[in-house]
C-alpha cells in the first residue's frame, strides 16, 4: 500500500492516532530503517498510522547558509525510500526561515493540531528554535499534550560506530563505496 504524501501537515485529510518519526532522513541509511521500522511494528500494533516529517532542505543550509552540501537522496529519492519502509504518511517539510524561528512547543502544537500525536519518535536532534526541543522538553511537553518521546540515538554498527548520513558522506568521499553501500542498505 502507497503511503499518503502530503507538502504540508494541514493538507491530512483526517486526524487519527499518529507515532510520527521527525528528521532529516537524508539517504534513509540502516539507522533510519531501524528507527523506522520498529515505529511502524508498535504503531500498527496500537492502531495508529505510522509517519515520518523530513525536512528539505538540511536544516543547516537555512541555519549556517551551508551552500554545497553534499545531499545522499534527493527529495523525490527520499519520498521513496520512505515509502518502500512501509509508511502509511509521509510529510516533506520545506525548511526555511519560518520553520527556523517557530519554537519547538509551537511546532508540535501545530503537528498536533491536524496529527493525533501518540507517540514521537527521533534520532539524536534538536527541534524548534535554537534547537530547544531535545528529548527532555520533548518528553514534558508531550505529558502535557498526550504524547510520549522515543528517542533512538545510539544505532550502533557491527563494528561499534554509530549509523549517521555523516557517515555515509565521509565513506562515499573517501571513495568507500562498498562501506556506503553497507550503511544505506543498498547499492
Amino acid at each position: 500500500m502507497n503511503p499518503t504524501v502530503v507538502k504540508h501537515v494541514s493538507e491530512v485529510s483526517t486526524r487519527r492516532p499518529t507515532f510520527l518519526a521527525i528528521g532529516v532522513f537524508d539517504g534513509v541509511h540502516l539507522g533510519h530503517q531501524a528507527l523506522l521500522k520498529r515505529m511502524i511494528n508498535e504503531a500498527h500494533a496500537a492502531g495508529a498510522q505510522a509517519a515520518a516529517l523530513t525536512f528539505f532542505p538540511h536544516p543547516q543550509v537555512v541555519i549556517r547558509g551551508a551552500t554545497g552540501r553534499l545531499y545522499l537522496s534527493t527529495l523525490a529519492e527520499r519520498v521513496n525510500w520512505l515509502t518502500a519502509v512501509g509508511l502509511d504518511l509521509i510529510i516533506p517539510h520545506t525548511f526555511d526561515e519560518t520553520t527556523r524561528n517557530t519554537r519547538a512547543a509551537d511546532f508540535i502544537d501545530e503537528l498536533h493540531q491536524y496529527l493525533d500525536l501518540k507517540q514521537l519518535w527521533s534520532g539524536d536532534f534538536g527541534l524548534g528554535y535554537r534547537r530547544e526541543g531535545t528529548a527532555v522538553f520533548l518528553t514534558e511537553l508531550g505529558q502535557t499534550r498526550g504524547f510520549t518521546v522515543h528517542e533512538m540515538k545510539n544505532l550502533l554498527l557491527l563494528d561499534g560506530q554509530r549509523f549517521s548520513s555523516t557517515r555515509v558522506r565521509e565513506a562515499l568521499a573517501a571513495g568507500e563505496v562498498a562501506q556506503v553501500a553497507r550503511l544505506l542498505g543498498r547499492p
